[in-house]
């Protein structure tokens, strides 16, 4: 029971700080009104989180990784209950689909928000280089279960492929930025055709091009 009341506490403290974060910015986080948010007192920020700066640093963690997690089990889950080649693919470009949609550009700014503030501090980067990682490899690893089903190439190297895609769905937000092109379909169909092809099945689009025009 006292394990559970620490874990609410600390949860309760970390959406308020995330709450306020993307409402009013990193600079409107105060120890004595996340604390009143939260219900709690104030010395429980500094026995969760070190201090003001540790409780907006983990908050910033939780932020990056929003959302992501979830989708990449689901996706894993997804890619090992496959029993064709066919039922691969067609997941792969459902996920990426899904990705590419307008109500999950949210989810792009704020992991590059992240990003930006981790500039300055090497801690929280490297807590989003780790984060990164494990999202990395538990995707390598499902495409390694593909590579030898047989559903993708094999002479690619799975994790590496993985933080290939996850990086291009996040380089999505560069043409979400402007408003023109933010629904671009072209790019949604391009992005795809790219994965597909570096999985191996390269599909018209990308090969056509390729074959002599006879005279």
């Amino acid at each position: 029971m006292v394990g559970e009341v620490r874990n609410t506490t600390r949860q309760r403290l970390l959406d308020a700080a995330i709450e306020v974060i993307e409402t009013h910015g990193e600079q409107a986080v105060k120890v004595r009104d996340i604390a009143a948010k939260a219900e709690v007192t104030e010395p429980s920020i500094y026995h969760f989180f070190g201090s003001r700066n540790g409780l907006i640093e983990e908050a910033h963690a939780v932020r990056f990784g929003l959302g992501q997690a979830e989708a990449m089990a689901a996706f894993v889950d997804g890619i090992r209950q496959c029993r064709t080649k066919t039922e691969f693919l067609n997941l792969v470009r459902s996920v990426l689909t899904t990705n590419f949609q307008p109500a999950v550009a949210g989810r792009r700014f704020t992991r590059i928000n992240v990003l930006g503030s981790a500039q300055s501090r090497p801690e929280l980067l490297t807590h989003l280089a780790e984060q990164q990682r494990q999202s990395s490899r538990a995707l390598g690893d499902a495409l390694r279960f593909a590579q030898e089903k047989g559903f993708m190439r094999s002479n690619v190297d799975p994790e590496i492929c993985a933080v290939w895609v996850l990086g291009m769905v996040t380089g999505r937000l560069f043409i979400e930025i402007d408003p023109d092109l933010a629904d671009s379909t072209e790019w949604n169909t391009l992005a795809i055709d790219a994965v597909m092809a570096a999985f191996g099945s390269p599909p018209p689009s990308l090969t056509k091009w390729n074959t002599p025009t006879r005279r």
